[in-house]
Formats: structure tokens, sequence, C-alpha cells
């Protein structure tokens, strides 16, 4: 380690151990890595750093012995002056006469010296001899004091009291203050030991003509100004003393009520004043129901570097105030309740909502957070809804909500849809009538909230049938017999299902014959008898024919090909048609003689 090291101020310094080979060294408790390494650390130099000993420590292990050595050394420091009022006083007061022994110290490395005159050129104050005081030093005088690192300046103030008997009457009092109700009040120990030589001494305070004297017991009431008079056989002199009484703290319930109402989002801080003089330190801190420890926001409070919470997250609960100061402390219980304005949201008073026609009459699904817990008030804009038992679908339409409490209110906007079950409001055909070869369409319109799915139920058989995008159209070309009979339109969605039937009849020519001559009739007699053979046989399955009708009017007609059945649950039966056989076709036979 290095002798006497030295440093200025501020400067990184490095103390560093070492020592031969093999031994193992420790600087400051801190070991070497290794034996033979030095051990070593860095510090900025301050003046705490002056004269600090840092102490070394060597071991070597030879034939089994442990060899041991240690080394200290010294840091000095640089720096600058520093006049501290416990060295340097910034004021001070001697009687006038007495020899005294002025001291103005400064630290500081090198040691400082100090010189101390007055500003204006005149007396220059001999620090650290001794000599008699007179009333010519009294004044400011600026103290300075230098090294080689710098200088420091200060101003101090130099009061010399004179004696009674030489000029007359001065007194020195200063702000005096007394705790409440201990040691008694006496204005006259202002006067130094020389208050006895004065004649009398009245203080009578501002405002009150009632004349203080003598010792009293201290009381709040004291505190105020009093002028004091004293006077002696040289004359009288006057001065104005500010008394003030201190005493513990203590609390009221106007200035830090026992219950307290944070609203929540106000930002609001909460108020507790503690009467007490000086002007006590308050804290609040959670206890039953609040956050252990945490620390309530109080306007006249300064609670430190403690872990507060802001008004915005405040916990409600139960909290205990303690008021302190350097003349007692006291605690109080606060119960903290939280209340909030309105609050709605889409969970609360959702902006869409749905009711079913029909069903008995309901009220919005609106309501609100808040405590107090907040009315909620629902209307519909525009036209008003009229008072029914069930609901129509004339209730749809936007409604305006307003919740309100003592602390605001919040509005949303509400739209109501009504849903109802599907109804098949028309089916119809076009043509009314077809031949077989022939086009025809069947639509079916429904009224229905969400929309109803569009299904068909054609007769057994009906082949090469095209329905529209949303199934509203049933389409078929070149129409056959088989296409003939009951068709069913069905309407459904989530409220339930209706359907209306109708029937087609596919009518008309379906065979021509024509025979002419002599020939074409035996041959037509041939043909009839055959064709009504096999019309009884396979044509006309459910049916008969009157084939000796046939023979005389030229005409083979199915005994059951005429009529149909009515359209179910209010379906319409269209003129000129025909149901078809649930099992083949309805066939239709012309013949013709020439």
């Amino acid at each position: 380690m290095g002798s006497e090291p030295e440093a200025p101020e501020g400067k990184v310094v490095t103390i560093s151990c070492w020592a031969g080979a093999g031994a193992l060294v420790t600087l400051e408790g801190i070991s070497a890595a290794v034996p033979g390494q030095p051990a070593e650390f860095q510090l900025n130099a301050t003046e705490n750093d002056d004269k600090r000993s840092f102490f070394c420590d060597a071991t070597l292990e030879v034939d089994g012995e442990t060899l041991r050595k240690n080394q200290s050394t010294e840091l000095r420091v640089l720096y600058s002056p520093r006049l501290d009022d416990s060295d340097c006083p910034r004021s001070w007061t001697w009687p006038e006469g007495p020899e005294q022994t002025l001291h103005c110290e400064a630290r500081g490395n090198p040691e400082p010296s100090v010189h101390c005159a007055r500003a204006d050129g005149g007396a220059v104050l001999a620090l650290g001899l001794l000599g008699p005081v007179t009333r010519a030093l009294a004044g400011t005088y600026r103290c300075t004091a230098v090294n080689g690192q710098g200088q420091a300046v200060k101003d101090v103030t130099l009061t010399v009291e004179c004696e009674w008997g030489e000029v007359g009457m001065r007194i020195s009092f200063r702000k005096l203050a007394y705790r409440e109700g201990k040691r008694p009040i006496q204005l006259q120990q202002g006067l130094g030991e020389h208050w006895r030589e004065v004649v009398g001494v009245s203080c009578v305070r501002s405002g009150n003509e009632e004349v203080m004297e003598g010792p009293l017991r201290v009381a709040r009431e004291h505190a105020g100004i009093y002028r004091c008079e004293a006077i002696n056989a040289r004359g009288s002199a006057a001065k104005n003393v500010v008394v003030t009484v201190e005493y513990g703290p203590s609390f009221e319930e106007l200035s830090c009520p026992s219950n307290w109402t944070w609203v929540e989002g106000s930002g609001k801080l909460f108020s507790c004043v503690v009467d007490g003089k000086p002007e006590p330190r308050v804290e609040c801190l959670g206890s039953e129901g609040a956050s252990e420890g945490v620390v309530l926001p109080l306007v006249s409070s300064n609670p430190g570097p403690r872990n507060s919470m802001t008004s915005s997250n405040l916990s409600p609960g139960i909290y205990l105030c303690n008021a302190t100061n350097q003349h007692g402390s006291t605690v109080k219980t606060v119960v903290v309740s939280a209340e909030s304005p309105p609050q709605m949201d889409e969970s609360s008073c959702p902006s869409h909502q749905t009711w079913l026609e029909g069903a008995e009459v309901t009220s919005l699904t609106c309501s609100a957070k808040g405590r107090p817990a907040p009315r909620v008030r629902c209307s519909r804009e525009g036209a008003a809804r009229l008072e029914r038992l069930r609901v129509s679908r004339e209730d749809a339409g936007t409604y305006h909500c307003v919740a309100t409490n003592t602390h605001g209110t919040d509005s949303r906007t509400v739209t109501v849809g009504v849903e109802y079950r599907p109804v098949v409001a028309e089916l119809a055909a076009s043509p009314p009538s077809v031949r077989p070869g022939g086009n025809f369409t069947l639509t079916c319109r429904a009224e229905a909230w969400p929309p109803a799915q569009i299904s068909w139920r054609t007769p057994p058989g009906a082949l090469n049938l095209g329905l529209s995008s949303n199934n509203s159209t049933l389409s078929v070309a070149s129409a056959m017999g088989s296409h003939g009979g009951e068709y069913e339109c069905a309407a459904t969605n989530a409220h339930g299902r209706h359907a209306r039937r109708i029937t087609v009849r596919v009518a008309g020519p379906w065979l021509w014959v024509a025979v002419g001559g002599a020939a074409g009739g035996a041959a037509l007699l041939a043909v009839g008898a055959g064709l009504a053979f096999y019309v009884q046989s396979t044509a006309c399955k459910k049916g008969e024919y009157n084939v000796q009708e046939a023979e005389s009017s030229g005409e083979a007609v199915c005994l059951n090909g005429a009529g149909g059945t009515p359209g179910a649950e209010g379906g319409a039966e269209t003129p000129g048609t025909v149901e078809s056989p649930a099992d083949g076709e309805v066939f239709a036979i012309q013949l013709t003689a020439s």
C-alpha cells in the first residue's frame, strides 16, 4: 500500500494491497481472487473520506505454518472551505464591555484561514483573540475562508448590548415560544441579567388593554404581539414582542370527520386538518377493510416516500389517522365509504335488444352501476310507446335510457327490434291452369323476423323443378302429368313454422289420332277397342273409362279425371287444375273422327 496518499475531492482513487508471490492479501475484508494477486477497489473521494484509514492483511503458508502481516494507510482528501452555522454563527450578541473571544472557524483541507471585515471597509474582527467588545463593533461582517482548494463566504451580524446605566433603556426581546401548560411566561427575561435595575416593565398585548406582568401559566390565549415598555432612572425604551404558544396535536370533528365519502373518479383528496403548533404531520394508514398500510391521500398532509394511493384507486374501509408534532401525537379512526356516479355499458344496458311479438310486455334490459344505486328511465324517441299487454311490432324503435344518482348521470341509446313467427302471406300459381308441356310458376311470400327459410313439399315424381336463390319461387318448364298435385310452401325461423298448400292440375290433349275415310273408321274402331282395354288395365290406374261412350261420341275420358283435392291450410285451389294421383300421371285422351 502507498504511504500518505493525497487526492482532491471528486477524484477517483484506487486503493491497492499486494504482497509477495504465494501470499493471499485481504483489503478492507475483500480478498484477492488468487494468492499472489493484489486486492484493490476504487472510490470517489469526498470530504467524508479525509483521514480515512484502510487496512491490508497478508497471509502466507510456509512449511505448514501461517505467516501473517498487516499494514494500514490513511487517505488525505483536499477540499474547499466550509463555513457551518455551528462553527461560525450568522448572528452574535455580546454585552458591551467584557472581553470576549470571537470565533468563526471553517472546515477544509488544507486548513483554511478566516478573515471577517465589514463591507464598508470599517472594523475587522480579531478572531480567536481575547479583546473588549464595544458598540463600534456592531454591524454586518463578511467572513471569507480560503485554502488552496477554493474559498467560502458568509455574512454574519454582530449585536452589541449596552449597559442600562450608560444609555438609558434598550430591550432586546426576540420571538418567544412557549409550550402550553408548561413553564411560565416571563417577558422580563428578554432584558437579560440587568432587568432588575429597571424601575418598571409593562407589556400590553395588541388589541387588549390588559397589562401582562410577572409570570403566567402558559395558555393558547396568551399568544400574540405585545408592546413592552421599560423605565429606569436614565430613561425608557419600548419594543414589540411576538409570543408563540406551542401545543400538541388534537383532532376536531369538523376539520377531520370520522366518516368520509369517496366519490370514484372525482379526483378529490380528503381533508384532515389537525389543531397543533407547530403544524402537526398527519398520516392516515389503511386498516380493516382497506389495503393494509396504504396511505390515504390528504390535502394537508405530506405522506413522504411511503406507498401513497391516489383517489382514483382508493380502497374503502377503516383508516387510522396519526397526527404528530414535537409535543406529542394523537390517533383518530375514520371510516371511508365509496360512492360512484352512474355507469352503463354494453353488459348492463345492451345497445341492441330483441322482443318477441305476442309476448307479455317487458321493460328494457337496462341497469347501471353506481352508488347509491342509480335510477334508470328509458323513453322512446319520436312517437310514444302505447300501453299494451302484449308486444307488438310497433314497439320496435330507438329508446333513450338515462341513469341518475346524486353524483351525476349516464345515458345510452338502445335499439329495440321485435321478432315474430313466420306467416305464409301469399301462395299463388301463374298461370292458374297449365296444359302438358306448358310452364307454370308458384310464388310463396312469407312475413317473418328474422327472415324465414322457405322450403317446398312437392308431389311424388315431380322432377326438373327450378327454385330461386331464396326458395321463394318454384318454377316448372314442360309440365307433365306428374307435376300435377298438391304443393306445400313452409316458412320457418327461430320462433316457429307456418305452411300453406296449393293444388296444381295439369290437363289437356295428350294423344292426337287422326283417321280418314272408310278404312279409317274400321281402324278407329280397332284402335278404340284396344285403347279401351289398355286404359282400363294400365293407363287410368285409379279410374274407369267408358269405352261405349267413347265409340259413340268419338272421345274416351277417365271417369275420375275431373275434380281434385282442395288446398289445405287455407291453400287456394286453382280453377282448371286437377290433383295428380299419388303413383302416376293423369292422362286425358281425346278420339276425333274425320
